[in-house]
This record gives C-alpha cells, sequence and structure tokens, in this order.
C-alpha cells in the first residue's frame, strides 16, 4: 500500500470509528432509503468492496443530496477504489456545499499530504482548524498534522541565505519593501515558491491579513487556451482550486475567492523561467479601489531567469552615478 492511501486509511479508521452504524436492522421503519443506502455503503466500505460503496453512496445521494456524509464517504470510497479525480471533484463540491463541515476538508488534507503536495495539504489542514465547532481533538489532532507537513515542506523546499537572495532579485513586485518582508522563500527543483507579508503580520501560525504570493512551474505548466484536468492538477499543487483556474480563461488577470473565505486577487504570468502565479491574498473582501490598485499593479510584475536578473543589476548599476 503507498504511503497516500496509508495516509487515506488513517483517516478512515478515525471517521469510520464516528460514522459506523450501530445497526444496520433493514426492517427498522424509522430507517429512510437514503440511510438505509448510507448503511449498505459503509457496510460494503468496511469489508473493502469499494466499487460497491460507490454505488451505495451515490444512491443514498440521491436519495436525499443533504446527506452530508454520503457525501465525503463517497470520496474516500472514489479514493480506495483508485479514482482520485474523480474524488477531489466529489469532495470539493461537498465542501462547496456544506461550508460549515469539515470532514470533506479532512480527506483532501491527508491526501494532498501524501502525495505531497504540500500547499494543497496545508491549505485544507487550516481549513479544517477554521471550522467552527470542531471537537477538541480533532482541533489538536489536526493542528498537529498541519505543523508536520509544514515543517516537512519547509525541509524538502529549504534554501541557503545566498540562494535566497538569488531568487528575491529575480522577482519585481510593484510594491514598497520598507513596508512589506519576503516572509518565505522556497524552491525545489525549478519551482519557485515566495511569500511577502507587511511587516507586522506573522506566517507562523496563520496570522495574517494580507499575503502576496509568488509560485513559478516549470515551463509545462499549461497555457491559457486550454484548460485540462492535468492543469488543473498542476494549479492545485502550487496552492489554487480548480474553481480559481477555471476563471482565468484567457485572461491573465483574475479575482476569486478559495474555500476559507480568502480573497484573492491575482495574474497567471507566462515569464522565461515558466508559469508564474502572483495572487494577492486577503482574509476579507477587496474594496473596489484595492481590486483597481492591485490589478494595476500586477500588471507590471517581472519574474527573471538567475541570467536575466544577473543582466539587469548590472545594467543598473552601470546607469548608476
Amino acid at each position: 500500500m503507498k504511503k497516500s492511501t496509508l495516509r487515506i486509511y488513517a483517516t478512515i479508521l478515525i471517521l469510520c470509528a464516528i460514522i459506523t452504524p450501530v445497526s444496520v436492522a433493514w426492517t427498522a421503519p424509522r430507517v429512510n432509503h437514503a440511510e438505509k443506502a448510507y448503511e449498505a455503503g459503509v457496510m460494503a466500505y468496511n469489508q473493502g468492496e469499494y466499487q460497491k460503496a460507490v454505488y451505495a453512496f451515490q444512491n443514498s445521494i440521491g436519495y436525499n443530496d443533504r446527506l452530508y456524509k454520503s457525501h465525503y464517504m463517497l470520496g474516500l470510497a472514489l479514493f480506495m477504489n483508485n479514482e482520485p479525480h474523480i474524488a477531489e471533484s466529489v469532495l470539493m463540491q461537498a465542501i462547496e456545499e456544506f461550508p460549515k463541515e469539515w470532514k470533506a476538508q479532512a480527506i483532501l488534507a491527508e491526501y494532498y499530504a501524501g502525495q505531497k503536495k504540500y500547499e494543497s495539504a496545508i491549505n485544507y489542514y487550516q481549513n479544517v482548524l477554521d471550522v467552527k465547532g470542531l471537537p477538541r481533538k480533532e482541533k489538536k489532532e489536526y493542528q498537529t498534522k498541519l505543523e508536520e507537513i509544514t515543517a516537512e515542506r519547509a525541509e524538502q523546499w529549504r534554501v541557503s541565505e545566498e540562494e535566497k537572495d538569488k531568487i528575491l532579485s529575480q522577482i519585481k513586485l510593484p510594491i514598497d519593501m520598507k513596508s512589506w518582508r519576503p516572509a518565505l522563500v522556497e524552491k525545489r527543483n525549478t519551482d519557485l515558491h515566495v511569500a511577502y507579508l507587511p511587516k507586522d503580520e506573522d506566517l507562523t501560525n496563520n496570522r495574517w491579513r494580507t499575503m502576496i504570493d509568488v509560485l513559478c512551474k516549470a515551463p509545462n505548466f499549461g497555457g491559457f487556451q486550454q484548460i485540462n484536468q492535468e492543469t488543473a492538477d498542476q494549479y492545485r499543487e502550487l496552492g489554487g482550486e480548480m474553481n480559481t483556474l477555471e476563471q482565468i480563461g484567457d485572461s491573465r488577470i483574475f479575482e476569486t475567492r478559495l474555500s476559507n473565505k480568502t480573497y484573492i486577487v491575482g495574474r497567471l504570468y507566462k515569464s522565461s523561467i515558466g508559469y508564474c502565479l502572483v495572487q494577492v491574498m486577503k482574509k476579507s473582501r477587496f474594496k473596489t479601489k484595492e481590486t483597481d490598485d492591485w490589478v494595476n499593479k500586477l500588471k507590471t510584475v517581472l519574474i527573471q531567469s538567475p541570467n536575466e536578473a544577473t543582466a539587469s543589476a548590472k545594467k543598473d548599476s552601470e546607469t548608476t552615478y
């Protein structure tokens, strides 16, 4: 069994301990069709009959599409049935339809953590912790998991101070660096991730109100004309979501809102090092003037290769008197 499956299986043990029915008495008059189908799905699931479980949970939703547990169990069954893309879609829809619930978020967090998709995992673990009324035991558990995956990502993407300076020299943002600071600088192969925060805000434990995220992917990221599953997967790996990518279309500037109520004004920018996503993230709505200002600023973003950055710095020094 793969590590990713092991992580999902760990989630299953936790969730099934909560949701496994005490009785599957089919003759009980108070059990409706949706509950019966759900119970059949849980039974099939626990017996490892995942395709059968998928059908049962789909039937349950067909009888009652407001039965939340059938939605997230359908996602789990699809994962275990080796249908991850469909599972992701099902769980994302459940999150959209049931924003106050947390189990679909937890399942996605576990899946992305197992896949080493750090940004997505961190995002969903944080979403779980942001849910009001999260039980104390689960809050402690997912806070620990968030800290572990954050530390794992930091170790994987760690850069030296010298390399950090080189990366920062590649990024030209129209912001006042007296007011902002690079709170996070990471690199993995050809991928870059730099997060800027106002100087009075802290990335630790998600204590920030506004953030500028710069994420650069290798040149095979994808284009604007065709938005397919592969491109969407790559975008989500950078910390985005499917609906954001779909809204970009042929336009490089976009606005959206993530499931954790984080508002974004962003630009998907094609640079010499690949596709770069530059997004201004805010934990409250942008005012109209703010949006207009950021849109204009994002149009002037410049992200260079190391050679271009070196040449640009040399040119600047030659023109300085």
